[in-house]
């Protein structure tokens, strides 16, 4: 059954998350941590710098943590199927063009990792979701559509604004299995991320109550959102067809998040994880 979410819920919603990030001094919530670990996917270092910091094989996955050259802590970790042969070549921080098409380059299944309360265990995880423009607000209000040719100055704003784009998870009560994520929204007809879906727990559990739409910041638009009792409405990349982002999704993302800290804790990396807290003011 389809459920309304209304704008005064997603008003309520954000500002009780500013409210609890002005009071708190603890390990900072999904959305409390978006603004800073989102703004460390647009600066990353050079490519030129990482390094491989430990590697673990774990059934038929090879787990690559990767570092930068002159530090101790994890920057990201890749999980392949075969061994990475070069991390400098192999993974792109920025994004790639195939001719007029975006892409997040060779290797595309790893994200940044962090410990927000530094007990040893990865709880965030800023996962590739793969590259395309992303919608801004200074877009023009007639722009084509996919599979609609553009004019050169049409062209030159698509690839001004192409990005890699990250999905953020996260594991808010620190019990190893994740209960939000900030997930980028697809136009249904344009190859283009219209916005970010914040969708979370407040119990911690399948119940996913706190649903929130934002581009930029959470608030900062107002539009509708579906939702239903098995998860959320969005468009993936490349489809015009909705999917739901619901509970296989989380427990998907939960299976990652747990192979991942079996390796950090075989790699005896737990005291190298970046931790991901705001400034304080």
């Amino acid at each position: 059954m389809m459920q309304s979410v209304s704008l005064k819920q997603r008003v309520l919603f954000a500002l009780t998350v500013l409210i609890v990030c002005a009071v708190s001094g603890s390990a900072q919530t999904l959305l409390q941590t978006f603004p800073i670990a989102d703004s460390l996917t647009r600066v990353p270092p050079s490519e030129s710098k990482l390094v491989v910091l430990a590697k673990k094989k774990i059934a038929d996955r090879h787990i690559t943590f990767v570092g930068v050259k002159g530090e101790k802590e994890v920057l990201l970790a890749a999980i392949t199927l075969q061994p990475i042969a070069d991390v400098k070549k192999d993974i792109s921080l920025g994004v790639q063009f195939d001719g007029l098409k975006p892409t997040p380059g060779k290797i595309d299944t790893w994200g940044y990792i962090y410990d927000r309360n530094q007990d040893g265990k990865i709880d965030y995880m800023t996962l590739l979701s793969g590259a395309a423009a992303i919608w801004a607000s200074d877009m023009p209000k007639y722009y084509p559509e996919r599979n609609v040719s553009m004019d050169d100055e049409q062209l030159q704003l698509y690839i001004g604004h192409c990005n890699l784009v990250f999905n953020y998870w996260a594991d808010d009560n620190f019990d190893g299995k994740l209960d939000g994520v900030v997930f980028a929204d697809m136009f249904p007809n344009r190859d283009w991320v219209r916005r970010k879906l914040a969708v979370s727990s407040s119990t911690y559990n399948e119940n996913y109550d706190q649903i929130t739409s934002f581009r930029k910041l959470p608030g900062d638009i107002a539009d509708s959102i579906e939702a239903y009792d098995d998860g959320v409405s969005y468009y993936p990349m490349g489809s015009e067809i909705s999917a739901i982002l619901g509970k296989p999704e989380f427990d998907e993302k939960t299976n990652i998040l747990s192979l991942l800290n079996l390796a950090v804790k075989e790699c005896k990396l737990e005291k190298k994880l970046k931790t991901l807290q705001a400034p304080k003011q």
